[in-house]
């Protein structure tokens, strides 16, 4: 059975007065499910009953089967009661799940309750994380045993030792906090402890001293498609990281498209991270990347190979430029819309379980960020992304197996290439299907940013060319 993602948008936009209406509305469904719940335990009951005094019947004499006997008893239709009574209480379980997930529905849109889980895991950081601050030498030790005795509270429960997507699932809630409480002590006093320490250790992997050789490729298979929405983007964005256009190695796609006054629009795919050591988009360029200083980010291997693609496919200044990237990928579309904003016209920027709460992404672009609850990648920037106009952030979390609801199909979002037991949520299925659910929900948000996304990729598509980056001594 395949894992089911739910997803959560923010919230920034609304009145409070609007969310207050949302929230008493979710609130009224939930109650209104309660009470359903309750009058589908009376008709259990009441089926309980029945099926009592049916058998009571059995030690009467002067009852056999549908005959009346002398006495002048009837046979109760003791089989037809107990079936309506099944009957009410299906319905009943029916009318309770769709309320109940209309209820989710909402608050998972509107993000409804964001506000409160986001002071609820700001005291079990106080709790479980706040000593770090302090005395993180000693404290790191405690926090050690509390994660590893949650560790191996599961594998008990279990009955097996727990893999290590399960412990990133377990502990998630800590991912965060942990690492701005680690980098605050590492590198106090500054104003981005993150991108501080980036940058420090960026210094010891100088790939950005190496010679970047850029080459057109051909893809194996059809290529990539059109994509006109930001769920198209990325399965595009999917295919390209799952070698099924025949690349053997980590390819960058630039799509051309000509709308009908002749105006030129791109959009630029960028994967994640590689494995292969000679990489432009390896490990050291993450960070680089993330560093706090906009020389060493534009400078990486990952940055440049995006940039010289975009050149060497006939971008120019003055064409509307869509990103799309996920991990490593998502960071570096972060880079370019920061800080090379002057150089191109960034219209929207797509990532998919990539750090970017510390980029200052221009304002005039449009950011849509997908990103795993239980994974660790998109949390390692240590903050929130900023919720502002034209920025959505879409939180997807693991919903284990239990599949949703026919009549509520939105509530749940099933994850393709998944089986039953936790594996990792950072790969782009599970990525591309958060942003699916969200988009089943229906956020006016949501619908904003895809129609933007639309209108910024609008015309027809051109050409897709591919490069791939290794880097030379």
């Amino acid at each position: 059975m395949m894992r089911q993602v739910s997803s959560q948008v923010g919230s920034n936009g609304y009145t409070r007065v609007q969310l207050e209406q949302l929230t008493r509305m979710a609130d009224q469904l939930n109650q209104f499910a309660i009470s359903i719940a309750s009058l589908q335990e009376g008709w259990s009951l009441t089926n309980l009953g029945l099926a009592r005094s049916r058998s009571l019947t059995l030690t009467c004499p002067s009852l056999n089967g549908s005959r009346v006997q002398d006495g002048g008893h009837a046979v109760f239709p003791f089989d037809f009661a107990i079936r309506t009574c099944d009957s009410q209480c299906d319905d009943c379980q029916d009318l309770t799940t769709l309320l109940s997930d209309q209820a989710e529905a909402l608050t998972g849109a509107y993000s409804l309750y964001s506000e409160a889980e986001s002071r609820m895991s700001g005291i079990l950081a106080t709790v479980l994380v706040g000593p770090v601050r302090f005395n993180p030498l000693e404290n790191i030790r405690t926090l050690a045993v509390m994660t590893l005795c949650t560790y191996l509270g599961d594998s008990l429960v279990k009955g097996h030792m727990v893999s290590l997507a399960e412990f990133l699932e377990t502990t998630s809630p800590l991912h965060q906090d942990t690492i701005l409480a680690l980098s605050e002590r590492l590198v106090p006093f500054s104003r981005s402890p993150i991108g501080h320490f980036s940058e420090w250790l960026s210094r010891a992997m100088p790939t950005s001293q190496r010679r970047l050789e850029v080459t057109p490729v051909r893809p194996g298979g059809d290529g990539l498609e059109s994509a006109h929405c930001i769920d198209q983007a990325l399965g595009n964005l999917q295919r390209l990281g799952s070698r099924d256009q025949g690349f053997s190695y980590d390819t960058i796609a630039v799509q051309k498209y000509r709308d009908a006054d002749g105006d030129i629009r791109w959009v630029v795919y960028i994967p994640g991270t590689s494995s292969h050591p000679d990489s432009a988009i390896g490990w050291g360029q993450n960070l680089q990347l993330m560093s706090d200083r906009p020389g060493t980010r534009t400078q990486a291997a990952s940055t440049r190979l995006v940039t010289e693609a975009m050149g060497m496919a006939g971008v120019a200044p003055v064409d509307r430029v869509s990103l799309v990237g996920h991990s490593q990928g998502g960071i570096v579309a972060a880079t370019l819309a920061s800080d090379m904003a002057d150089r191109y016209r960034f219209e929207h920027v797509v990532t998919a379980g990539s750090p970017i709460g510390n980029h200052p992404i221009a304002p005039q672009t449009w950011t849509t960020s997908v990103e795993m609850q239980e994974e660790l990648v998109s949390s390692l920037d240590a903050r929130d992304n900023t919720e502002r106009d034209h920025r959505l952030t879409v939180r997807g979390r693991d919903a284990g197996t239990t599949p949703a609801q026919a009549n509520a199909p939105y509530s749940r979002q099933p994850v393709p290439f998944t089986k039953g037991t936790v594996e990792s949520t950072h790969g782009m299925n599970y990525q591309r299907a958060a942003w699916q659910n969200a988009l089943a929900k229906g956020s006016p948000k949501i619908i904003e940013q895809d129609e933007h996304f639309a209108r910024s990729t609008r015309g027809d598509l051109v050409e897709t060319t591919y490069y791939q980056g290794r880097l030379r001594d």
